[in-house]
C-alpha cells in the first residue's frame, strides 16, 4: 500500500511549533525525507523507507520528496515566512 502525503500537509506539520530559524532550515526538512542525502550514502537512517521504496517502484522517482521540496520552494517564493507560521 503506499500512503501519499499532501504536500502541503507535510510542510505544515514540519513548521508546528518551529522557531523562525527552524522555518529556513532547509537542510532539516531534507533529513526529515531522506536522512541519507543529507548525512550521505552509507547513513543507516531511514524515515520513510517504506514509502520510498513504493513510490519508486511505482512512479521511478521518491515522488512525496519532490512534492514537498517543490511546496517548500513555492512557499518561500509566495508567502513570507511570517505567514507561514502555524
Amino acid at each position: 500500500m503506499i500512503v501519499v502525503v499532501d504536500a502541503s500537509v507535510a510542510i505544515k506539520w514540519f513548521l508546528a511549533g518551529k522557531s523562525d530559524e527552524d522555518h529556513a532550515n532547509l537542510a532539516e526538512l531534507r533529513y526529515l525525507l531522506d536522512p541519507a542525502e543529507v548525512m550521505g550514502a552509507d547513513y543507516p537512517s531511514e524515515t520513510f523507507r517504506v514509502l520510498k521504496e513504493g513510490e519508486i517502484h511505482a512512479y521511478g522517482e521518491y515522488r512525496t520528496r519532490r512534492l514537498v521540496l517543490e511546496a517548500w520552494d513555492e512557499l518561500n517564493m509566495t508567502i513570507p515566512m511570517e505567514m507561514a507560521k502555524c
